[in-house]
């Protein structure tokens, strides 16, 4: 319709929960309490079987972005998962995933990027976003 490339890029695929996958928070809080425990008060140190962890989503979106700046001209857009985007935002802040707790990614916000020549900045967070209440 509007005449843009569509591209599924694997890179910004969620995080893999690996036994979380599909089920609430309270039924991982029975089911692994001293992980979801960890989980809620530092997500960086959450790694175990098939659960992905920050660290390797970090490095994943990260080495995506970082060739993107060398093979893109232009603007492209990316709709992905809340994990990926607020990896993505505290790792061009410098961060590393150390924000990532307090950053808020709400359903059908947009945030922008931007590379400067340099390096990637925040450009702007959670534009048209819904009002939280």
């Amino acid at each position: 319709m509007l005449g843009l490339e569509l591209e599924i890029e694997h890179a910004l695929a969620e995080m893999e929960m690996g036994p979380w996958t599909g089920r609430t928070g309270a039924e991982i809080a029975l089911q692994f309490p001293r992980e979801w425990n960890l989980w809620r008060e530092d997500p960086r140190r959450v790694a175990f079987g098939q659960f992905e962890g920050l660290a390797a989503v970090e490095r994943r979106v990260t080495g995506w972005l970082q060739t993107l700046s060398m093979t893109v001209e232009g603007n492209i857009a990316c709709f992905t998962h809340e994990t990926v985007i607020k990896v993505l935002l505290s790792w061009s802040l410098g961060a590393g995933s150390r924000c990532y707790r307090s950053l808020i990614v709400p359903n059908c916000g947009v945030s922008s990027l931007v590379w400067d020549g340099s390096g990637w900045r925040v450009f702007s967070v959670n534009e048209f976003a819904p009002i939280l209440k």
